[in-house]
């Protein structure tokens, strides 16, 4: 979506799904670390893997659209201003 939009020239859609993406990559970290817990934990991989997977990408995304939200509300205030 992001390589779309900016070949459409669509510059602040493109930043949106580029910050949508690199929270992804960052998600794996967040996957390491709560594989890591629940491995001190005791919980088995299987299990552990799925919940760290759902907790990795969800937190790392759900901050990326508030990100998102935040500076849209921002340059919709600025717009507003002038």
């Amino acid at each position: 979506m992001a390589y779309r939009r900016i070949r459409a020239g669509n510059w602040k859609s493109h930043l949106e799904w580029m910050i949508r993406s690199y929270s992804l990559v960052l998600g794996i970290i967040g996957i390491r670390f709560w594989l890591g817990i629940f491995r001190v934990m005791g919980v088995d991989n299987e299990p552990a893997f799925g919940a760290a997977a759902w907790i990795g990408w969800v937190n790392t995304l759900l901050v990326a659209e508030l990100y998102i939200g935040w500076y849209r509300n921002r340059q919709a205030s600025a717009v507003a201003a002038e």
